[in-house]
């Protein structure tokens, strides 16, 4: 990991801020897993169409996986 990552639950704060989802986002590290500190990443193969959209993100050290906005 080259740059310091957000607990999960600061990440989750700051994506309430965002509107919308930019494509450069697609293969990055979001936040720290809160299970193994891992990178996790946002899965774009499994969104939910409720509202606002949930996305699956998982963790590339563990495979934990968590579904939130």
């Amino acid at each position: 990991m080259s740059r310091m990552l957000l607990s999960r639950d600061e990440f989750v704060e700051e994506l309430k801020k965002k509107t919308e989802i930019t494509m450069e986002e697609w293969n990055v590290d979001l936040y720290r897993c809160p299970r193994c500190n891992g990178a996790v990443k946002r899965d774009y193969s499994t969104v939910w169409m409720s509202d606002p959209p949930k996305y699956r993100y998982f963790c590339r050290e563990c495979g934990n996986y968590e579904e939130i906005m």
